[in-house]
């Protein structure tokens, strides 16, 4: 639909509409001393359609083949030569590998409403910085509701939050996501890009209090009073759906013109008692300490210790009982060492 700076439709302006899908690419690059990664992205054009506006609005259909990030945009000119171009951005999510451009420790998740009813299903994308990751879910409001395991594949997943009324005004959706060692294409050695890492993220659901808001109308029985005159009221309460609603009414008598003087803003009890709450949960991972690893070569083995023998000796002793004794060989036990202990005969006794 084409309309002016009034507002009011245009037709019979041609408008070419472009489905545009941004890729990201990433590297490992040296910058200022340090290794970090870089992304480049480019805008690749998979679809057109050519329209002409008209006082209903128009429509062509163009094929989404691949999960990332896209772009909706529709370009006119005016008769001037004016350009103007409009564009809506969009997420599609499967498990063909993506790339998003975001920190290396963040998860950005986007919900697929602004604002959500009791009983809705919340859809949320999960767009992660590791191709491969398995995380957990953490579902809080005051503590913890629900939690459960998750798994991604190809930089992206989705997680489904169902909304109660118990939550009103906001619960909080929370990821937390570890990724194991990798190989980093373009990573230097010793720099260690692709060590155990960790990502974070986390996002608010708002939740319409419409269910707990009582529609109030004031009936008077007549609209004008003088001083000291009894004013009657008569007064109804509906809920949310328009059935009547018992409840305690706080009736209040003021003049109108003090208070506008005051400059005084009738409060919203609703949002006084509705306000946002604090999740109550915080989540931590200990990887944020990992060191890198060093590529250094492994100490050489130490050398075994030298084998120690335990030698055999032979003992000779020479005996000499008598002018014709001889010398007699004797082996020895192995635990002694090898020496010669000759032995003298003592001095002879004569008969």
């Amino acid at each position: 639909m084409v309309v002016d700076v009034d507002g009011k439709r245009v037709t019979g302006r041609d408008v070419q509409v472009k489905l545009v899908r941004k890729e990201t690419s990433r590297a490992a690059v040296q910058e200022n001393g340090s290794w970090q990664y870089k992304y480049d992205t480019v805008d690749v054009e998979v679809g057109s359609c050519a329209l002409v506006s008209a006082d209903a609005p128009v429509n062509c259909e163009l094929v989404v083949d691949k999960a990332g990030s896209y772009d909706i945009r529709a370009l006119i000119t005016d008769p001037k030569g004016h350009k103007s171009l409009s564009k809506h951005p969009f997420y599609v999510y499967g498990e063909d590998a993506v790339v998003w451009q975001q920190d290396q420790h963040r998860v950005d998740m986007v919900p697929d409403k602004r604002t959500y009813e009791p009983g809705d299903k919340a859809t949320v994308l999960v767009r992660s910085p590791f191709d491969k990751a398995r995380g957990l879910v953490v579902i809080a409001r005051e503590g913890i509701v629900s939690h459960y395991p998750i798994e991604v594949k190809g930089g992206a997943a989705t997680i489904e939050v169902p909304i109660d009324e118990a939550q009103i005004p906001n619960v909080r959706a929370s990821v937390l996501l570890v990724r194991g060692r990798v190989d980093v294409p373009g990573a230097p050695p010793g720099q260690d890009l692709g060590r155990p890492a960790f990502a974070v993220g986390q996002v608010d659901l708002k939740i319409e209090a419409t269910r707990k808001k009582i529609a109030l109308e004031v009936l008077p029985e007549k609209q004008e009073v003088a001083p000291k005159d009894t004013l009657k009221l008569k007064i109804k309460a509906k809920d949310a759906a328009g059935a009547p609603q018992k409840a305690a009414v706080a009736v209040m008598v003021v003049d109108e013109g003090v208070l506008s003087l005051m400059g005084f803003q009738t409060p919203d009890p609703l949002a006084f008692f509705h306000h946002d709450r604090d999740p109550g949960v915080s989540l931590y991972d200990m990887r944020q300490f990992l060191l890198a690893k060093k590529d250094v070569e492994p100490p050489p083995p130490p050398a075994p210790p030298p084998t120690r023998r335990r030698p055999t000796a032979s003992i000779v002793m020479a005996i000499r009982a008598s002018a014709s004794a001889a010398a007699v060989p004797v082996e020895a036990a192995p635990a002694m060492p090898s020496a010669e202990w000759p032995i003298r005969p003592g001095p002879r006794r004569r008969r």
